[in-house]
């Protein structure tokens, strides 16, 4: 008899995604209280270890489980640490950790009346032989506002919508950010989310086929990569870095792409590249000496990525640009009411540090406008004040 109650859920996205899985699994025991690896146990790892660097077209679930006895709360933290030793282990031999994904629900799964036998981490194994196989699959396709063409191949029906964040305004809407789970500032090439409204999905051979321009509306960059989301423990949507296959269409304009369903009823996908020298890629700050409120920004040269705080901004720009002559676009809110503002670039104060990317910081003496008002008007709207003007005002 299967009694549910808490699981700690790791899936390895491997090197693409195919389809048709052969499916494997490897259980790990442990003491009573424990989540040690015993001698016998480390050379049934160390033996999956070898396979798994051979056969690299897979992927893998974990799940981490205890007997009944203990208290809910003691058992829910001992199967996270049996699920998590696995994973540590595979992570110090081999496997690298930005395949890693935490995406599952948490229960407890008691697969014998056998005590000894439930205090184990179960390894689930996926082995993927890159087809499409799409027979006996329903079909159904949904398009974004912004061209995103998604297919999605079920096992049932499906309830699809899509919303994409190809804007700052989206993004800074939405409350997502270019950042990845180390902290890199990333350049964006389009992300999106894609729901299925009619069930939970799962991993029994069904996955979206994309189609997605890019962001620039240029040729594709072929440095980007398929990024998938992780929310911290405060709900902050950082990005994590997976090795999903891209091709692109004939013109070159389009990426093509294959993403199989999670457990998760919300997938989040984002083309990336860190921003670094050898991705071509540098990033900047625009800071501003007050909340100016921007419900959107943009520098026509360059990518948004990110909104730090309320005045400090993120861009990423090609090495070859220069952004020395450009304009900051924004909308922003006034008065209850929505206007827009603009700056140039070469007007802000440059604020070099070591080791840090450049900051161009609007001060308050810049000039900047606000709808069709010019900063020097504003500041002449203001009352004067110092020692001259309080004589001036004593003998008028």
């Amino acid at each position: 008899m299967v009694k549910k109650g808490l699981i700690l859920i790791f899936v390895l996205f491997a090197i693409g995604f195919g389809f048709g899985q052969k499916k494997e699994q490897v259980i790990f025991f442990f003491e009573t209280n424990s989540y040690s690896f015993s001698a016998s146990e480390t050379k049934k790892i160390d033996s999956l270890i070898a396979v798994l660097k051979q056969n690299k077209k897979y992927y893998l679930t974990l799940e981490g489980n205890t007997d009944k006895t203990g208290s809910k709360d003691f058992n829910k933290k001992l199967a996270q640490e049996r699920a998590n030793a696995v994973y540590q282990y595979l992570i110090q031999n081999g496997i690298q950790n930005h395949h890693f994904k935490f995406v599952g629900d948490q229960n407890i799964v008691y697969i014998s009346n056998d005590d000894s036998k439930n205090r184990n981490t179960i390894l689930h194994i996926d082995f993927l032989d890159f087809k499409f196989d799409t027979s006996n699959k329903t079909e159904s396709t949904i398009e974004s506002t912004n061209g995103i063409k998604v297919t999605a191949y079920s096992n049932g029906t499906s309830n699809l919508s899509i919303n994409d964040y190809y804007s700052a305004e989206n993004m800074i809407n939405e409350g997502i950010n270019a950042i990845d789970v180390d902290g890199n500032v990333l350049k964006s090439d389009g992300m999106f989310q894609i729901c299925d409204q009619e069930k939970r999905l799962d991993e029994t051979g069904e996955f979206y086929l994309v189609k997605m321009p890019s962001r620039s509306e240029q040729v594709i960059d072929t440095k980007m990569t398929v990024w998938l989301d992780i929310e911290d423990e405060i709900g902050t949507v950082l990005w994590k870095q997976t090795e999903i296959e891209i091709t692109t269409d004939e013109t070159k304009k389009f990426y093509l792409l294959k993403v199989p369903k999670t457990s998760k009823k919300c997938i989040r996908i984002n083309l990336d590249k860190i921003c670094i020298f050898k991705n071509n890629c540098e990033t900047f700050y625009v800071a501003t000496f007050k909340n100016f409120n921007f419900k959107d920004i943009r520098i026509p040269e360059a990518s948004f990525s990110a909104k730090i705080n309320d005045s400090l901004f993120v861009f990423t720009k090609d090495l070859n640009k220069s952004i020395l002559k450009s304009t900051l676009y924004g909308k922003i809110e006034m008065n209850d009411k929505e206007t827009n503002i603009h700056f140039n670039i070469k007007d802000c104060k440059l604020i070099r540090k070591k080791n840090k990317p450049k900051e161009y910081f609007l001060e308050e003496k810049s000039p900047y406008t606000i709808g069709n008002k010019k900063y020097n008007e504003i500041l002449k709207s203001k009352p004067k004040k110092g020692f001259f003007t309080w004589l001036k005002n004593l003998f008028s």
